[in-house]
Parts: structure tokens; sequence; C-alpha cells
């Protein structure tokens, strides 16, 4: 097995399975690369003539937090991709021998395939995956009656939604996710991630931007990445003030829609933590499927898996809350860098 950068051997994206989602991509590695300075260090199986996939790592260099790997940050679930030559006890010894080799703290994987008697997870979630079909009745047919109605009276209001792959659409939801994170008192993704999202994915056709508007303004926004027939919803964010005519519910309806209709198989939801029940139950009401999912952190330091809390509100909480637009800004682009 290699350790390879795939920003720099386009092999990596053209060998991708069927299988693969979006965070395998390349595409992701470089937002992550541009946006923080991540180092990618991807685990493939190379011969003379051919090389396959097997995992995605980057290293986060932190003086905050630490120098450690991630298989990966700001990603919902990241599997190992290659199963036939490659054990997942094969992957973690090579991927743990590297980062003794690079000075690491420690090393999460976001897949729970770790092979190792003295192995146990980190944390746990839910992820929600619905299967879709050109059909869109029977779609519609498989969300709670909640949903259901809440779909028509935003299109009684008059809400519709357009899907987008222009910067200004991009723009327009930054607005909107600034909105939401202070919301829940947590400072947003800086501009320039997005504006490398935009670079890297939308604009090249692997994602788009749904916006519901009512009288001519945005109130409701989805983020939404492609990878062969598989999508997934990464990003959501919403205008309070009309949170009656049910903006959000109209963007994942029309998103399903046009998702559908243009041949896409699966949309992924992403992870939720099991205290947030709100999020799982509307991630259910859409006919989803519901799975769980391990993390797996290990400590290279004592050599133990190790186990995490989930990040729950506190004084930071209140703070963010509290705080100015521009100041939650600056405070994103400063500390996204040191987390994953």
């Amino acid at each position: 097995m290699i350790i390879m950068d795939p920003t720099q051997d386009a092999r990596w994206d053209r060998a991708l399975p069927q299988s693969a989602t979006f965070f395998h991509s390349t595409a992701w590695a470089r937002i992550l690369n541009q946006t923080y300075g991540h180092t990618p260090l991807y685990l493939a199986v190379a011969t003379s003539n051919q090389l396959t996939p097997v995992l995605p790592v980057v290293e986060i260099n932190s003086r905050i937090t630490g120098k450690r790997g991630v298989s990966l940050p700001f990603s919902d679930s990241c599997p190992k991709l290659e199963t036939e030559t490659v054990t997942d006890g094969l992957a973690f010894d090579t991927i743990i021998a590297e980062g003794r080799r690079r000075g690491w703290r420690s090393y999460e994987s976001r897949d729970g395939n770790i092979t190792s008697p003295t192995a146990f997870p980190s944390r746990t979630g839910y992820l929600h995956h619905l299967p879709l079909q050109p059909d869109s009745d029977k779609l519609f047919a498989r969300c709670t009656s909640a949903v259901r109605r809440a779909v028509r009276k935003a299109e009684r209001a008059g809400l519709r939604v357009n899907i987008r792959q222009d910067f200004e659409a991009v723009r327009i939801f930054y607005a909107l996710h600034v909105r939401t994170r202070r919301r829940f008192g947590l400072p947003p993704q800086p501009l320039a991630f997005f504006r490398n999202l935009h670079k890297e994915v939308i604009s090249a056709g692997a994602g788009f931007v749904a916006l519901a508007e009512h009288a001519c303004r945005a109130i409701a926004g989805g983020v939404f990445l492609l990878q062969g027939r598989n999508a997934i919803y990464k990003f959501g964010a919403s205008d309070e003030s009309h949170q009656l005519l049910r903006g959000n519910n109209c963007v994942f309806w029309s998103s399903i829609r046009w998702l559908a209709a243009n041949g896409f198989e699966r949309l992924d939801l992403g992870r939720t933590a099991p205290k947030h029940h709100g999020l799982r139950r509307f991630k259910q009401s859409w006919g989803t499927v519901e799975t769980s999912i391990p993390y797996t952190k290990y400590d290279l330091r004592c050599e133990c898996f190790v186990t995490e809390s989930e990040r729950t509100a506190g004084w930071h909480t209140h703070l963010f809350r509290r705080l100015p637009h521009c100041l939650n800004r600056f405070l994103g682009g400063a500390l996204y860098a040191h987390l994953d």
C-alpha cells in the first residue's frame, strides 16, 4: 500500500468505485486543503498499471488541538472502499504506522471499520438515507402526514424553490447560514470554505444550492453534493422569522424531486447525534432508512482506543448567540481550521 495525495494524482478519482461518496472525492480533499491547510494522506493499493483507492485520511496540524489524523474532517461517514485484498486491520495498522512517523496525537475513523480486539466506539450516531425513484407520488407517500401538510402549506403560500449553481446563490445561502448558526449558538463556516466549495464542486456540476423564495426573498436553503448516482444533503439554513411558511420542507421536497427526476438513486441526510431527537425525527419523517454508525478514536500516545463525549451546549453557545454576525464570522474563520 501507498500513502498518496489525490490532488496531485488524477488516478484516485478515475478509480473510485460506484460505492464512493462525495467525501471520497478529490474535490473534498482540495476544499479541506485550500480552506484549512489540511494535508491529504490517502491510502491506496498501487501496481504497475493500476491504483485502487482504499481510504481517505487528512492530517490536521493545529497548535491548539494537536497534530492528528482524521478520516475525514467535516464528513459524516467515510467508509473504507477496498475490501477484497486490504483488511480493515491492515488499513488501520498502515495508518497508525504513518501517524507515529508523523507525530500524531490521535487518529479518528468515521466509518466504524476498525478491526482490533481492543476497539470500541468513541461516540455513536445515526445515519439516514432516502432511496430515490422516478415516481414522485410514491416518494411523497413515504413521508409522514406532517411532512405532506408542511409541503402543501408552503406551496399554498407561494414558495418557489430554485435549483442554482451560481456563486450568487452560494452568497445568498451563506447569509442564511450565518443567521442559522448564530441561532444555534455556533460560529459559521468561513466564507472561504463556501467559495472553495463553489469553485471545486458546485460550478463543476457536482452540487447545487436550493433556495426557497417568498416575495422575492430567500427564506430557506440547502446545499447538496453529488457523486455518481448518490447525493448528500450537507448544509441547511433558514430565516426564523418565516418559519411558519415551512421553507425547509419546501427545499427538501423540491430537491428530492429534482434528484429523482435526474436519475439519482440515493440521498444521504448526514449524521445525527443521539441527543438531537428533533433532528432525528425530522429525517425519519421523509421515509428514510436509519442505521447507526460508530466513530472510533485511537490515541497514539497511550496506544489505546478512547471515548469522546458529544459536544454539548455551554457558555460558548450562549456567547455565540449574542455576538454580532460579523464577529461570529471572524471567529468561525479562526476556529474551524483546528476543529473536525
